[in-house]
């Protein structure tokens, strides 16, 4: 759904997605972009397993998820964490403080 026009401009300071298995679209991230103040940051692994096979049940039709892809848009600041997660793993919470480090947040 859509905020009306100007309705919550720069209430979140920082986004942080990780693994997010959710859409690549480009038009659905810029639309988020005006809720952020400050960085609207995507943290991938490509190839993940765990979470390839999580989305493709979800999303049969889908041509990918910005968990294990970058998004294709200048608003959104993307992260390779694959050196923070194993492409076989699902463990992604043990990651998030040295992706939050990586990241500078």
């Amino acid at each position: 759904s859509e905020l009306p026009r100007g309705e919550g401009r720069g209430l979140i300071q920082d986004v942080l997605l990780l693994a997010a298995p959710v859409t690549l679209n480009a038009e659905r991230w810029e639309n988020l972009r005006p809720l952020v103040a400050g960085r609207l940051i995507n943290a991938y692994v490509p190839g993940n397993v765990q979470l390839g096979a999580l989305y493709r049940t979800d999303h049969l039709l889908s041509k990918g998820c910005c968990g294990l892809n970058a998004v294709p848009s200048a608003v959104v600041q993307n992260y390779d964490a694959t050196e923070h997660v194993a492409s076989d793993s699902d463990a992604y919470h043990f990651a998030v403080p040295s992706v939050l480090e990586a990241v500078q947040l």
